[in-house]
C-alpha cells in the first residue's frame, strides 16, 4: 500500500514542479515593466506626461526619448493586448502622442 502511495506521489512530482512556472514565462527580466491600473472595461489613454511621470518616479533622470515606440507592448495576465500608438509614426514618443487600449 505504501509503495502505491509513493508511486502516485512520484508521478505527480513533475507536474507540481512544472505548474509553479506557469504564467510568468512571458516575462523578460532584462526589460522594464510598468503597471497600469484600470478601474473599468473601456478604452483608456496613456499620455506622454502620464508615462513620463511613472518612469521618473522610478528614475528621476528617466525620459521617453530612449523608448522606441515599436517596442511598446501591453500585457494583461500574460497575454499581449492590442494597442494603438497615436502620433508615433515618426518613431518617437512626443508630448502630443499617446497610447490607446481597451482595458479590463
Amino acid at each position: 500500500m505504501i509503495n502505491k502511495v509513493f508511486g502516485f506521489l512520484f508521478m505527480l512530482c513533475p507536474f507540481m514542479v512544472f505548474s509553479q512556472d506557469i504564467g510568468n514565462e512571458w516575462i523578460d527580466y532584462d526589460l522594464s515593466y510598468y503597471k497600469i491600473k484600470t478601474g473599468s472595461d473601456e478604452f483608456h489613454k496613456i499620455s506622454y506626461a502620464n508615462l513620463l511621470a511613472v518612469i521618473q518616479a522610478e528614475d528621476p533622470n528617466g525620459n521617453l526619448s530612449d523608448i522606441n515606440p515599436s517596442n511598446i507592448r501591453l500585457y494583461h495576465r500574460g497575454k499581449e493586448v492590442a494597442i494603438d500608438l497615436v502620433g508615433m509614426d515618426d518613431g518617437s514618443f512626443d508630448p502630443e502622442d499617446h497610447i490607446e487600449f481597451y482595458g479590463r
